[in-house]
């Protein structure tokens, strides 16, 4: 039998501690890297959809511009008259996608039918005089997880409305014509109407 020095016993349980903290640290280290990745999938399940859905939002509300825009040309055209429905801008606007709202899930149907399977709703028989607060088209509620929709103005402006609030326009003439003048709204309800109301 070998007798073992003191210092050498020290040395050999200072191996053995030092081993069992390497091993504590080194599990320490894992389990917070653990926790680390965790974390960053949860934040980005969380941000994910959020990102999505304003995306979709920004691609709608530019749509919703282009139609204003195709609208208003048409109207150059046609001596003010604001176009009778969304296949007569077909000419003026004439990439499908455009009329179509990217958070429906549908996809673009044949330009002569726009129609029968565009997402939006338009407001036609008015003139470019027409006030200008008053709504153009609108993308409903339903294509927006219904969280709100997206209202295109006579001025072009496009604005994000709560439920409450496109409900409210939807049922008020004062604020779908944009005005409070009743000889006015008298003629705008006579000449105006909404094509392909909310589904």
């Amino acid at each position: 039998m070998v007798a073992v020095s003191g210092s050498a016993k020290d040395n050999k349980a200072h191996k053995i501690v030092r081993a069992m903290m390497m091993t504590n640290r080194q599990k320490r280290i894992g389990v917070m890297t653990g926790f680390g990745v965790v974390a960053t999938l949860i934040a980005l399940g969380l941000i994910y959809p959020r990102v999505i859905f304003l995306r979709q939002r920004r691609v709608c509300t530019e749509n919703l511009r282009q139609i204003g825009l195709g609208s208003r040309m048409w109207s150059h055209d046609s001596s003010d008259d604001i176009a009778p429905s969304l296949e007569a801008l077909n000419g003026y606007l004439t990439n499908s996608r455009c009329y179509v709202c990217p958070g429906s899930g549908h996809a673009p149907g044949p330009m002569n039918a726009i129609q029968a399977w565009t997402d939006y709703g338009f407001v036609s028989g008015g003139k470019e005089s027409d006030p200008p607060a008053g709504v153009l088209a609108f993308c409903p509620p339903s294509h927006h997880g219904g969280k709100g929709a997206l209202v295109l103005y006579g001025d072009l402006t496009v604005r994000w409305l709560s439920v409450p609030e496109f409900a409210r326009i939807t049922n008020d003439p004062v604020l779908l014509f944009g005005t409070g003048d009743r000889t006015q709204l008298d003629e705008l309800r006579k000449r105006r109407r909404i094509i392909n109301p909310i589904q």
